[in-house]
């Protein structure tokens, strides 16, 4: 490093937030201790244990470099790329170097280019750590040619010119032996052109310089969808997802094309996923819950109450306990047999909706089934009168009605639920159907 170099270095680390995330207690004082004579002293070092610790340390110091061990036991040092992106759009200026004690990891390291600046494999001496981590730092402040170009071609990017950032893409190509980032941005910048079978083969190509190349993987996610790929889509997602903590956009990209393909083998590590998230969006809770629904009502027409049990319960915690779909878990129980089951799930609705249409729609699905069939049908009434209307409330009625011989009732009834629901309009005509050829 010369001597102006170092001075840069300096300047780059000013008034910058530095974060050390390691177990181990003696390599965190080594490394915050290095790190503090490089840094100038406006620069604040800060320290961790876990991924949960380095998270709430993140919140309140906002750190632009992370060094942080690999494996944190409750998490990968991954997580922590998306939250870095959060605070410091600008990959120049931030910096996140992950160590690890383990070579298997480091392909998934390095596939992780970009978001990651770089690894050093533990044990490691500290001379060999202070000269890895100056590189790194000068790197960021005089980047090299292959670099430098990627960045031209980021910026032309931001300014639309689309035509000049596939240029420096191109140039970058021929200054790395392994140039996988600049198909990704070729990609990108082909993408956005609307060439999406050329973005398609540029991503490709990165995949086939880096095996498992994130931001390619993402790319060609992104592209198959555009062209109808959504399999493709679904399966590179699903592959991601074992190596990478996946974003809640992405997350929720692959829970939806999952239910798409009718495949729930996932949901297990989608749901773990999104308990790791420092932040749920409104419509990731709905996608999962939805798929979760889906995933219990499977469990009990496989005769498997106990797996759809705890689809349901999983469920009501994500939608932080939506009365909506707390009926819909009631209403699958009830149809596959499950009473016992629904009467439980009943108790979870929260006291702020025991008013609520759902949850008086509920409370007669359960209950229908033990009491008398005239006390049924005088309940059912009843909540019409009131002005309590749900498509189950009518099914119930209608059937029970029929059962006990009064089909002009029963018949107008279904009238009335068809001009509610008409999209439930077979459901009611086959419950008269059936009535009738019984009474027949």
């Amino acid at each position: 490093m010369s001597p102006d170099t170092i001075g840069l270095v300096e300047e780059y680390l000013k008034g910058k937030s530095i974060l050390v995330v390691d177990p181990s207690m003696q390599f965190r004082s080594i490394v915050a201790r290095f790190m503090s004579t490089l840094a100038s002293s406006s620069s604040k070092i800060v320290t961790a244990t876990s991924l949960l610790t380095a998270k709430r340390a993140m919140q309140v110091n906002q750190p632009r470099i992370i060094i942080s061990d690999f494996n944190l036991h409750d998490g990968s040092a991954l997580e922590m790329a998306e939250l870095l992106q959060r605070y410091e759009p600008n990959a120049q200026n931030r910096a996140l170097i992950i160590l690890s004690a383990h070579s298997d990891e480091t392909s998934i390291i390095e596939a992780a280019e970009e978001d990651v600046d770089g690894y050093l494999l533990k044990p490691v001496s500290l001379d060999t750590m202070k000269m890895y981590f100056r590189k790194i730092l000068e790197r960021k402040v005089a980047p090299d040619e292959y670099q430098s170009l990627i960045n031209t071609g980021k910026n032309a990017m931001g300014l639309n010119e689309l035509e000049a950032a596939l240029k420096a893409f191109e140039r970058a190509k021929e200054k790395a032996q392994r140039p996988a980032l600049a198909y990704y941005y070729s990609g990108e910048a082909l993408r956005r052109m609307r060439d999406f079978d050329g973005a398609q083969t540029n991503y490709q190509t990165g995949l086939s310089i880096r095996t498992n190349h994130y931001k390619c993987m993402m790319g060609l996610v992104d592209v198959s969808i555009v062209k109808g790929e959504d399999l493709a889509a679904y399966e590179l997602l699903r592959l991601a997802s074992h190596i990478f903590p996946l974003s809640a956009d992405r997350l929720q990209q692959a829970i939806e094309l999952s239910m798409e393909h009718g495949s729930t083998t996932e949901l297990d590590a989608f749901y773990k996923r999104y308990t790791n998230l420092e932040e749920r969006p409104k419509r990731l809770e709905e996608a999962l819950s939805l798929a979760l629904l889906k995933r219990g009502s499977q469990m009990l027409k496989e005769n498997n109450p106990e797996s759809a049990v705890s689809c349901f319960t999983r469920m009501i915690s994500v939608s932080q306990k939506d009365p909506i779909l707390i009926k819909k878990i009631i209403s699958h129980c009830i149809r596959h047999g499950a009473t016992d089951e629904a009467q439980d799930f009943l108790s979870t609705f929260s006291v702020d909706h025991l008013g609520s249409t759902e949850y008086q729609a509920a409370h007669y699905l359960v209950f229908d089934s033990v009491m008398p069939l005239g006390k049924s049908i005088e309940t059912g009434r009843k909540l019409i009168q009131k002005e309590i209307y749900d498509p189950d409330i009518y099914r119930v009625l209608i059937q029970r009605t029929a059962e006990a011989g009064f089909h002009d009732s029963a018949e107008h009834l279904a009238n009335q639920a068809i001009s509610r629901y008409p999209e439930s309009r077979e459901v009611y005509q086959k419950l008269l159907l059936i009535k009738k050829k019984k009474a027949a």
